[in-house]
């Protein structure tokens, strides 16, 4: 009887048959993936083992979006060329394929978050080299409809990085016609707002916004708005929400701190100011600030007790990390 054979394997779980360009079975005989024709080889086994050597048990769901992606992109290109066959002139638009997974998490994953997230990093957050360009944005062209969403997303931000509102708003807008609560475009068609200094437009837009009560990112966006529109109540009323449930939000306080101040409230703007510092690590500072608020309100009173009891907390903390700092 001969020794069983990779070959064997692949046969038996006709592996060529439903994995197509997929799936396969490596020389050790595991089964791997390839979700990209260009891209790396994942071999199952050794991933599994690793995943188990972080703790993490077996049953195990692990999913590969690139094959989706890469689905997509051949249904595209298969209806474009049977257009091009056949004369066919009307717009059409890929979105998903039929007999896919259609749970959330698939979905989300597979959507124009990732692209659109990378483009509003690169191209906010991001300098020199790495700075969002026209490479990658000529590269998005010439990809997946979430791709040129992404590209056409990311020339709307990098004419607002350079204060050319319009141009920005007239790339921006054919997405946000076609998808109005989309958060991404929401968020960019407010700053856009902003910088043209029209805050009632960013404020009603924000909320009509359907996700506003479930994203931190359009909360802020619509306190901000506030602020700016001379609206201090309500974005402190936004605020202190916010900061209650992001307390490592920094941003959250700062713009707490604004609106505090705004309103007169001397002792919780400090407060505010105080809680930004804590959470970069300038103890010191965010406990002298503490120690200003406190001073600020009513001997006795419930607020004196919160600031003093923060401060307590504070002079905790900077005792646990005085041993590490450098003498």
């Amino acid at each position: 009887m001969r020794k069983w054979r990779i070959e064997d394997s692949e046969e038996l779980y006709n592996i060529t048959g439903w994995g197509t360009s997929y799936f396969g079975i490596n020389d050790k005989g595991h089964v791997v993936v390839t979700p990209r024709r260009d891209g790396v080889t994942v071999d199952l086994k050794e991933l599994v083992d690793e995943l188990q050597l972080r703790d993490v048990a077996s049953p195990m769901l692990i999913r590969f979006p690139d094959i989706l992606d890469n689905r997509i992109e051949k249904t595209a290109y298969c209806f474009k060329q049977a257009s091009e066959e056949y004369g066919y002139k009307a717009q059409n638009f890929i979105i998903y394929p039929i007999k896919v997974n259609q749970m959330r998490p698939v979905v989300v994953q597979s959507s124009a978050d990732f692209y659109l997230a990378k483009a509003r990093t690169l191209g906010m957050y991001t300098n020199g080299d790495n700075k969002l360009g026209t490479d990658l944005l000529n590269a998005w062209d010439k990809g997946n409809i979430r791709q040129q969403h992404a590209a056409q997303y990311g020339r709307a931000l990098l004419a607002m990085e350079s204060n050319n509102f319009d141009q920005a708003r007239k790339t921006l807008q054919p997405l946000l016609n076609a998808d109005p609560q989309n958060a991404w475009y929401l968020d960019l068609a407010t700053d856009i707002d902003l910088g043209q200094k029209k805050t009632s437009d960013a404020i009603n837009r924000l909320k009509n916004a359907r996700e506003l009560r479930t994203n931190p990112v359009l909360q802020l966006n619509l306190a901000n708005a506030l602020l700016q529109g001379g609206q201090p109540g309500e974005a402190a009323t936004i605020l202190n929400r916010y900061t209650f449930t992001y307390k490592e939000d920094g941003n959250g306080w700062d713009l707490l701190a604004q609106a505090e101040g705004a309103l007169g409230n001397r002792d919780q703007e400090l407060a505010a100011r105080a809680e930004s510092m804590a959470l970069v690590g300038q103890l010191e500072q965010a406990i002298s600030l503490l120690s200003s608020a406190s001073s600020q309100v009513k001997l006795g009173s419930l607020q004196q007790a919160r600031y003093d009891a923060r401060i307590d907390q504070l002079r905790d903390l900077q005792a646990r990390f005085r041993p590490y700092q450098k003498m």
